[in-house]
Parts: C-alpha cells; sequence; structure tokens
C-alpha cells in the first residue's frame, strides 16, 4: 500500500503545500525575533544536528558519506536563506507572489539538461505563464522605482531566486540519480551550517529594532544543542555496538534507549557546566529582547519541519521536475500571500493601489496558465 502511495506524483506535492506554505510559514513568527544571522545559523545548526542524528540511525551507528559535490549546493542554501528571510521582512506579499525564478530556472535546466522536453513540447500555456509572470515582475519594480521607493526587495529576490533556482535543480538531480537521503541530508546541511557560521561571524546587522550585540548567547546555545546531539550519537553508537550482547530485544528498541540515556548524559553535563558558569545568562538576554532558552526550542521546532519539508520534496523531485515545479511555484505564490493579507495583516499599514492589484492579477493570470499547461 505505501510503496503505492510513494508512486503517486501528486501525494508529496499536496503534503508539501500543506506543511510548508500554512503551518510553517505561520510558525515562523515564533523565530522572527532574532536577527537574520542568528536567525538562520541555529536553524541550520538545529538542521545539521538532525540530519546527523537520522544519519547514524540509519547507518548503524557510523555517520553518513559526505558528498563533496553538494557543498556548493549547501553554500547556495546557505545564502539564499539569508536573503529570502530579508526580502520577506520587507513584504511577504510581494514575495510570494514575485518568487518565481527559483522555479522556472530548474524547470529549464530540467528542460535541457535532464531531457525533460517531452513533457512540455507544444506547450503554449507554459510560454504565456511565466510571460505574464515575467511582466508583471518587471511592472511591480518600475511601479516603485517611479515612486521613488528603495530597489532592495528586488535585489535580494534576484539574488535567491537564481540561487535557490540551482539548488532546486541540484535537488532534483540528486534525487533523480538516486543518492541516499541520508547522505543528501548530512552534505546539505552539513554546507549549509558552515555558510550560515560564516555569516555569522562576518556579517554585522544593525536595524532600527535589534542592535548588533556579543554573541555569547549564541555560544552557550550551540554548545548545549551540541552537547545533546553528541550525547545522542554516541549512545546510538554504543547501543548498535553492543546489541546482542547483552540482551535480545528489538535493534530499534534498543538503540534508542542507548540513545535517549546518551542524550540526557549529554544534555545534563551541559546542564551542569551552564549552572556553574553561565550565570543565568539566557534568561538575562531573553528578559533584554534577546535569545532566550524558549528560542532555542522554537528553533529546533522550525527546523524539524524544515528537515521534514526537505524530505518531503526530495520524495517530490524523483518524479520529472517539469511536473512537479509548477505546483510548488502555485503554492508558494497563493497561500502564502493570502497570510500576508489576512493572518499579518500587511496591506492595512501599506495597502496596495489600483496599479499593484492590476499587477497581482496578472501575475496570478501567469501562475494559473503555468497550473493549467501541467
Amino acid at each position: 500500500m505505501l510503496d503505492e502511495i510513494a508512486q503517486i506524483w501528486w501525494v508529496p506535492i499536496l503534503l508539501y503545500a500543506l506543511l510548508v506554505y500554512g503551518p510553517m510559514r505561520a510558525y515562523q513568527k515564533h523565530v522572527s525575533g532574532l536577527q537574520r544571522t542568528k536567525r538562520s545559523y541555529l536553524i541550520f545548526l538545529c538542521c545539521f544536528s538532525i540530519a546527523a542524528i537520522y544519519g547514524v540511525f540509519v547507518n548503524q551507528g557510523a555517520l553518513p558519506t559526505f558528498v563533496w559535490p553538494m557543498v556548493l549546493v549547501g553554500i547556495a542554501n546557505g545564502v539564499a536563506s539569508y536573503y529570502h528571510w530579508k526580502s520577506m521582512d520587507i513584504s511577504l506579499v510581494k514575495n510570494s507572489m514575485l518568487t518565481f525564478g527559483d522555479d522556472i530556472i530548474p524547470m529549464a535546466l530540467s528542460y535541457f539538461i535532464l531531457n525533460e522536453a517531452k513533457y512540455l513540447l507544444g506547450n503554449s500555456w507554459m510560454i504565456s505563464g511565466i510571460s505574464f509572470s515575467v511582466i508583471a515582475l518587471m511592472l511591480f519594480a518600475w511601479h516603485e522605482y517611479q515612486r521613488g521607493e528603495k530597489m532592495s526587495f528586488y535585489i535580494y529576490l534576484g539574488i535567491y531566486s537564481v540561487l535557490w533556482g540551482g539548488v532546486a535543480f541540484a535537488e532534483h538531480y540528486y534525487s533523480f540519480k538516486g543518492l541516499p537521503l541520508d547522505q543528501f541530508l548530512f552534505s546539505w546541511y552539513g554546507s549549509s551550517f558552515v555558510t550560515a557560521t560564516l555569516l555569522l561571524l562576518f556579517v554585522k546587522e544593525r536595524d532600527k529594532k535589534q542592535k548588533y550585540e556579543h554573541r555569547k548567547d549564541v555560544c552557550w546555545a550551540t554548545v548545549y544543542i551540541a552537547g545533546s546531539v553528541l550525547g545522542l550519537v554516541l549512545g546510538m553508537a554504543i547501543g548498535f555496538h553492543l546489541y546482542g550482547q547483552i540482551v535480545d530485544i528489538s535493534q530499534n528498541m534498543f538503540v534508542l534507549c542507548f540513545g535517549a540515556g546518551g542524550l540526557y548524559l549529554g544534555s545534563l553535563f551541559i546542564r551542569t557546566a551552564y549552572a556553574c558558569f553561565g550565570n543565568s545568562y539566557l534568561n538575562e538576554l531573553g528578559k533584554q529582547g534577546q535569545l532566550a532558552k524558549k528560542d532555542i526550542v522554537h528553533m529546533a521546532i522550525f527546523a524539524l519541519g524544515i528537515l521534514l519539508s526537505l524530505r518531503i520534496a526530495y520524495w517530490a523531485l524523483s518524479f520529472p521536475q517539469v511536473v512537479a515545479q509548477p505546483y510548488f511555484m502555485a503554492g508558494e505564490a497563493i497561500i502564502p500571500a493570502l497570510m500576508g493579507i489576512y493572518y499579518w495583516k500587511e496591506l492595512e499599514a501599506k495597502p496596495f493601489d489600483k496599479d499593484e492589484w492590476a499587477y497581482v492579477a496578472l501575475a496570478l493570470l501567469g501562475l494559473a496558465c503555468i497550473f493549467i499547461g501541467y
């Protein structure tokens, strides 16, 4: 039954849209209070930690093989995520309606490199839809330029669209080639975490709400997460090594028991050190509006959602990209835009004028054409 469901192309697309463009976007409010570099760092730290735990479990005590060509993909993903956050902070509605470059680029690459042209030949809907979408983007940008507004949103949009377009194609390529999921996640988030670390160390952000502060709180959060994960991983590794030598029960249950014990001991060690040397530093920072303990919990939950969404996307992109990607494009444009309008009330503070609503209608028409064409 499960094998049959796995072969239905629209199942992972539906699951991805329901998870990413609904609950994940709504949950972002719990992680949006931190600086972007700190936010990206902690999220990718949690993602990499979860990927390492999954890899050790799948490989029965050993770390997954690191796929070095994925380094460039991970770097691009880390940088793109940073600029995506920056554009969303400006406007979620426009970000959702105009983010189609990261969908068109991988479709074009799959069309020419992976010979997926057979799915598109004679498709006039696609050409019309892409044309309408591009025209809407150009009209939005020109309209704001004429009003003397800053073009930073469109710069951020262009940067992450190009980077994520290449990343989406690489994701499809490795899924198409059958790269094991544990190696993909470990390499992807390992590289993304390194990139986020470099951004945290070398990019100094200053804005109206948050000043650039000392990163001692991030150091404690890193030590706490890394120590807990290390304890869990070592516990599972020991469990795999001792399995069958002590008791004869289910291997998974045996290993998870050792992993839970390692997690407890690792976190206990870190908490003890924190109690001795931390002097309630995180709690004090929380009172100052900076990093608090609850932020780490929110980051971990959000990271788990990101990891799950990537797993579903990896499944979806095992099918032809020119079939799956347009549905991602439509879901990304419509659902977050509606949330920005009705949930975050963006347009109450800065409503669209008649021209901008006309551009929105043109963009929706383009998305509808692409959706129908596939």
